[in-house]
């Protein structure tokens, strides 16, 4: 009975709601510590999606008309952006670039560059070294000996009692080793002897010999696989030098990208505070003008420590504009640039405000095909598995088959001519066969050695996933970089246009309030820091929409598709060979063109007192 009263309560327990459960839910938050998603409003936009740029829910806000925040607000164009492209120092001289410019000018003279292409021409030396291994040899051997020793048998000169004998012989041929193992040796050799001995018939001995040899490994040592390992080793190395080449230049090209678009961003950075700086020096004007009627002192104070502060923004910035400009020209290292450091870098490249459609998956797969890491990986372990196969051959015992064949002519009167005649028209060839076996008891060192080769492989193997799981993860980082830095536009954009709208109505009210010092004052703060918002909320979109177009380059990097190195450095011969190390002009103008427009006086007019 107690066991049935028992399983009635637990049934009426996970079957009732507590009322801990009910509040979390009312929150948003699951019983399991996981956010649940808020329940749909009328009248509210859709919760935020990692795919498609959305306008961001608003719990709590029932009928609250938030706008839609998946798209830029009508007619919304940033007025910074055409002014930007103009020299921002009154009469100086400017320098427009593109990227394309930029990127070819760094490949033409920056020495970072300089080093990386000079890594795989190196290497491949290095083929060029195994494969001469094959190459025949052409030797040549000389020697002439002298003897004259004391004589212990009657039967070395046949009577004399010192032995005078002279030697000399010349030897020259080809060696050549062979893809299969083989050492093949022919050679040629004359020479002639005289002596006192009796037994030297003919005297004045002229002697000829032309003989060939092959030895030919049958078990260890044997095979084009084998022999050929060398140069295979050589080939990956090369190639791995190619792919480390591609993503150091890579690495290099990205930080140019990324000064490029932090060159244009500090320019909009500027523009911005230079801004916000004149409409304040604006209202310090009206103040002044009214001072001697209704302006109050503290307004005045307030608006000219804002100004001050200003100021001050519109100076830092200066200076990491001329930060950036300087970084610039030292990635390029353009002599020229270097030179006229006075002349002002305009980046022309247009910033792209358009949504651009991504997929994680192709973009992975690209990661997968062209990645340098992921390259640098599969020579590793392409290179251990011949190194694991010429390690299987060696395991094998020596066995070699040994050929040998000669023919040669002997005349007297040191008649070498005719010896050489000889060779051909008197006798036959002599020949030799035989086999030499060779095998160390134990073997342990082919065996640990081969060992050795198969754990590497499983080693290398895992280093492979490691790269390919650190390749997904910066693939997909990328491409959420993206959405997320253009999804971060629209709503700065529209944080923009509602600034704007905020600063028109703050300011009517001022305006109207100046008779009234109390309001007046407060609504002049509402209007200084509203001012600030909206300065704020430009350069966060000027942040955010420079953050979309470098993402670009990011992604690029992240798939390996950044640059294509090969083509670069043919492109850099190219101006090497044909224009001298002259730097693409195409996208380059110099050109003198007026200042921006200022609704007020530069920086360096209003007296702050």
């Amino acid at each position: 009975m107690r066991i049935w009263t028992a399983l009635v309560l637990c049934v009426v327990v996970f079957t009732t709601e507590p009322s801990w459960q009910r509040a979390l839910g009312a929150e948003g938050i699951s019983s399991s510590g996981v956010i649940a998603p808020a329940p749909a409003v009328p009248g509210v936009p859709a919760a935020p999606s990692e795919v498609v740029p959305q306008a961001a829910a608003v719990p709590g806000c029932p009928g609250w008309p938030c706008g839609d925040f998946s798209k830029e607000p009508p007619n919304f164009h940033p007025w910074w952006e055409e002014a930007a492209l103009r020299p921002l120092k009154p009469e100086s001289h400017s320098l427009q670039m593109g990227l394309e410019s930029v990127v070819l000018g760094t490949l033409c003279f920056s020495p970072r560059v300089n080093v990386l292409r000079q890594y795989a021409p190196i290497y491949e030396t290095y083929i060029v070294e195994k494969q001469a291994d094959f190459d025949p040899v052409a030797f040549i051997e000389s020697k002439f000996l002298d003897t004259n020793d004391p004589v212990g048998s009657v039967l070395t000169t046949g009577g004399p009692d010192r032995y005078i004998d002279q030697n000399w012989y010349y030897k020259n041929g080809l060696r050549k080793n062979t893809l299969t193992g083989a050492q093949v040796e022919l050679s040629q050799q004359i020479g002639y002897e005289d002596s006192n001995s009796l037994y030297l018939l003919p005297p004045l001995q002229g002697t000829s010999r032309i003989s060939l040899s092959i030895t030919q490994p049958l078990l260890k040592g044997a095979g084009k696989a084998y022999n050929s390992s060398a140069i295979v080793w050589a080939q990956i190395d090369a190639q791995s030098w190619r792919d480390k080449t591609s993503g150091e230049l890579q690495t290099h090209l990205l930080q140019v990208y990324q000064t490029y678009w932090d060159l244009h961003l500090q320019r909009a950075l500027l523009l911005q505070k230079r801004r916000l700086y004149e409409r304040g020096v604006e209202i310090c004007r009206d103040l002044e003008g009214r001072r001697d009627i209704d302006a109050v002192g503290g307004q005045l104070a307030r608006a000219k420590a804002a100004v001050a502060s200003r100021y001050g923004a519109v100076v830092r910035q200066e200076t990491l504009l001329l930060d950036a400009d300087a970084k610039l020209r030292t990635l390029i290292n353009d002599p020229e640039l270097l030179l006229n450091r006075g002349q002002e870098l305009i980046p022309v490249q247009p910033a792209l405000r358009t949504p651009c459609p991504l997929s994680f998956q192709d973009s992975l797969i690209v990661a997968l095909h062209h990645r340098p890491e992921i390259n640098e990986d599969r020579a590793e372990l392409k290179k251990a598995c011949v190194q694991h196969d010429v390690a299987k051959n060696e395991l094998l015992p020596k066995l070699n088959l040994i050929l040998m064949t000669y023919v040669s002519g002997l005349e007297g009167d040191v008649n070498i001519g005719k010896a050489m005649s000889d060779q051909f028209t008197l006798g036959r060839p002599t020949y030799s066969t035989g086999m030499t076996f060779e095998l160390p008891l134990g073997n342990r060192a082919a065996q640990a050695k081969f060992h050795r080769r198969k754990l590497e492989i499983i080693q290398l193997t895992s280093k492979l996933a490691a790269t390919m799981a650190d390749v997904r993860l910066d693939v997909e980082t990328a491409v959420r970089e993206i959405t997320t830095c253009y999804r971060e536009t629209l709503c700065q954009a529209h944080a923009v246009i509602g600034n704007e709208t905020e600063i028109s109505y703050l300011k009517s009210r001022w305006e109207a309030s100046l008779d009234e010092q109390r309001s007046s004052s407060v609504l002049l703060d509402d209007l200084l820091n509203a001012h600030d918002r909206l300065a704020r909320s430009e350069g966060l979109y000027a942040t955010a929409l420079v953050g979309y177009n470098e993402g670009f380059a990011k992604l690029n990097q992240a798939t390996g598709t950044l640059v294509d190195c090969q083509q670069l450095l043919r492109k850099r011969a190219e101006y090497d060979s044909g224009r001298g190390l002259a730097p693409p002009q195409a996208e380059a103008k110099t050109t003198r063109t007026p200042p921006v427009p200022s609704t007020a006086a530069n920086p360096q007019s209003p007296q702050i007192r």
